[in-house]
């Protein structure tokens, strides 16, 4: 820890070094400024900004071992957020692993418009699963086996008008459901 609480200003050829200086109200323990806008302030409040204009790279891992991280992000406390306004955010890597930790914890894709899926093998497994389509649901495929320990039916809302035995039965069904529905 520095002993030296004197604000202390250092105006370099092309960058200005600051130490203990208030900014806009901020506490700067230490802070520079190129001559073409690029900073890195530590504050006193222990946050720190870094500003680039231009495109901001980092290379690291050159010299890790097999298995070695590369780089790690630990939050102990609060959120990670990855944010691009106006572009994307990929990631590419050998493998991509989401994992939600947490008993409770859940993995939520949001999209306004396409969610993709491409592989050569998709793999689902839960212990119930739910798919609903406010649309169209379509399934296309050079073969399709269901299977399922207690039962395994599929029917239309056509069936329950056409009288067919899977129609009377998805008829009381309704009925059924009009019932309970009624009583609570």
């Amino acid at each position: 820890m520095s002993e030296n609480k004197t604000p202390s200003i250092e105006t370099l050829a092309n960058a200005k070094i600051y130490s203990n200086v208030e900014c806009q109200g901020i506490k700067i323990d230490y802070g520079i400024t190129t001559d073409s806008g690029i900073a890195d302030v530590m504050q006193a409040d222990g946050k720190r900004g870094q500003y680039t204009p231009g495109t901001s790279y980092e290379l690291v891992g050159n010299k890790t071992k097999s298995k070695e991280p590369a780089k790690i992000i630990l939050a102990e406390n609060g959120n990670i957020h990855f944010e691009a306004e106006n572009g994307d955010i990929i990631l590419k890597a050998k493998n991509i692993r989401i994992v939600a930790e947490d008993g409770s914890g859940e993995v939520t894709i949001n999209s306004g418009k396409i969610l993709e899926l491409r592989a050569p093998y998709i793999k689902e497994n839960s212990t119930n699963m739910t798919v609903t389509a406010s649309g169209n649901l379509e399934t296309v495929s050079g073969t399709n086996s269901n299977n399922a320990q207690i039962s395994n039916q599929t029917g239309t809302a056509t069936d329950a008008l056409q009288g067919s035995f899977l129609g009377k039965i998805l008829s009381g069904f309704k009925t059924l459901i009009k019932f309970f529905a009624g009583s609570f």
